[in-house]
């Protein structure tokens, strides 16, 4: 009823289908053809006084806050003021068909629209009623039967316009709710797409972490393993389930990490380094961060671990280690060697002079003084041979790089090693790549590094044998392989065979595979060694042919 923004042509929206029939509606209300004929005749009594309705109408608009707001502007009013007065004229034509339901319709969705509340439009009827009763009263004043059947039929149909105004309010606000729910369902949908979406993203980035993550209750029971860790330790998902995180580490370190999950426990969180047993047994040396998680009331729920694999980090270290502590033997070693390389010449050099001065002796038996003489110089000559192999290892100088062509190289290994080879019935074979690219570094020392590795094959072949050397090109490396089919090296020698000063053989150094070793770094490469014992052995040799180093 209240309708300022309405305008004559404006249709406002679908309008709704009513859940009940304007003839069952009229009929529920007791609405009849003769309240039709009463309200009809009336119209000619109070269309005169329709303009002072609707001024009064607007006045009481103007009383309140909620309504006054609606009426901002000249055409605003106009407005107002046309639409109640037709709607007061309405009122009494007489005429109370599909039309009128219509037009009733509208105005309920316009209170809607609006946003004016069903107390307020429902209320005005208060206006009419109070504004019409009178008038009806006094128009039929002397025919009380009469102003009885006016008044009922006023009521009927205001009743049935409250009706149809509540109705179409209460189908347009259903019909806004439905669609809000639609959208808010979209919206739903959309965003459990995108949580899906992130949660897999997460799940991803947890499950293919280079780092292992798990969980541990608080009885550090394994709750949750990722697909790193799971890799790693060679387990099943159900498998770590059953075990404790305990279970996953040697004897001797089971204590410290029952420790580790009690200090997350107390303070939130814990760092940890220790030892995982995989399935097979294999070691892996971890880092782990531990942190805590909490239930909404702050009770402690479970520890989110990053375990980090520092094998290899740790096997570096060690080897740093090792490395500065076999510089220190190596230095004290070239110094000793050193001292004594002086007198063993001057020892040599008195020998030689002691074994003229015998030899011009005359009547005298010197055989065995010449024995005795063969003797010690062969002696002097191992000793001295000894302190030049310590001296070149301690003493390997710091490479000057210069091209290598190793099909060159190559061939200038059978004037020197040829002799002795065929002499002890040993097949020196070479397979070298027609496309060979040159190597950067020091010729002489690759020189002796071939050398070396023969020597090495020699001393493994005293019934003959064979010795393979091949060398293939790839993208990022060079690969030479030297192998031999002598006796093998014994698997519990294996891992110490560059160890400097480590030797299985009566008469060496230990400085051969050392110095091997240390040429290749010197030249950014790695030297690997493969055998078993009674299969023989296989050297190879990586050297990059570009910008990096070959992997340790």
């Amino acid at each position: 009823m209240i309708d300022p923004h309405k305008k004559a042509p404006q249709k406002i929206g679908a309008l709704p289908t009513l859940p009940f029939s304007i003839p069952t509606q009229k009929k529920f209300i007791s609405f009849t053809t003769q309240d039709a004929r009463i309200l009809k005749q009336l119209k000619k009594h109070l269309a005169p006084e329709v303009k002072k309705f609707v001024e009064l109408f607007y006045q009481h608009l103007l009383s309140f806050s909620q309504t006054r707001s609606l009426l901002t502007d000249l055409e605003t009013i106009a407005r107002l003021k046309k639409s109640q007065t037709e709607y007061f004229l309405s009122l009494f034509d007489g005429n109370y068909s599909h039309k009128y339901v219509q037009v009733r319709l509208q105005i309920g969705q316009a209170h809607e629209r609006i946003g004016l509340s069903p107390v307020w439009y429902l209320g005005s009827y208060s206006l009419y009623f109070q504004f019409l009763v009178p008038k009806i009263l006094a128009t039929f004043a002397k025919n009380p039967n009469k102003q009885k059947k006016a008044l009922l039929a006023l009521v009927k149909v205001l009743l049935m316009d409250m009706q149809l105004a509540v109705e179409a309010y209460h189908s347009r606000a259903l019909e806004v709710i439905k669609k809000t729910n639609e959208k808010l369902a979209q919206l739903v949908v959309q965003r459990t797409g995108q949580l899906k979406e992130m949660e897999m993203g997460y799940s991803d980035l947890v499950e293919n972490s280079p780092e292992m993550i798990f969980s541990v209750n608080q009885h550090r029971q394994i709750l949750s393993m990722n697909r790193t860790g799971l890799v790693k330790l060679g387990f099943q998902s159900d498998e770590l389930k059953e075990k404790k995180l305990e279970d996953l580490v040697p004897p001797a370190y089971k204590f410290r990490t029952i420790e580790h999950i009690s200090q997350v426990i107390q303070e939130g969180y814990s760092e940890l380094e220790t030892v995982f047993l995989s399935q097979t047994g294999n070691e892996i040396e971890v880092e782990i961060s531990s942190s805590a998680m909490y239930t909404p009331t702050g009770e402690f729920q479970r520890a989110r671990s990053f375990a980090r694999d520092v094998t290899d980090r740790k096997k570096l270290e060690r080897q740093l280690v090792r490395w500065e502590r076999l510089a220190t033997v190596g230095s004290m070693s070239a110094k000793v060697a050193h001292e004594i390389k002086n007198p063993l010449s001057a020892l040599s050099l008195n020998m030689e002079l002691l074994e003229d001065e015998v030899d011009g002796y005359q009547n005298v038996n010197t055989n065995e003084a010449k024995v005795l003489f063969g003797s010690i110089s062969s002696e002097l000559e191992r000793l001295t041979n000894l302190t030049d192999e310590y001296l070149q290892f301690a003493r390997l100088p710091k490479q000057a790089p210069e091209p290598i062509n190793l099909k060159e190289l190559f061939p200038r290994l059978i004037p020197l090693l040829g002799a002795e080879l065929h002499r002890r019935g040993i097949k020196l074979s070479l397979d070298l790549a027609a496309d060979l690219p040159p190597l950067e570094g020091e010729k002489n020392q690759l020189m002796q590094v071939f050398i070396n590795l023969i020597r090495n094959a020699e001393e493994a072949m005293p019934e003959g044998g064979s010795i393979f050397i091949s060398a293939q090109p790839t993208d990022s490396f060079l690969r030479i392989l030297v192998a031999d089919t002598g006796s093998g090296i014994d698997s519990q020698d294996l891992p110490r065979i560059f160890d400097p000063f480590y030797t299985t053989k009566d008469t060496g150094t230990g400085l051969g595979l050392p110095f091997v070793q240390q040429v290749m770094r010197e030249m950014q490469g790695k030297v690997t060694c493969q055998s078993e014992r009674g299969k023989g052995t296989t050297f190879t040799l990586y050297f990059p042919l570009k910008v990096g180093t070959a992997d340790d």
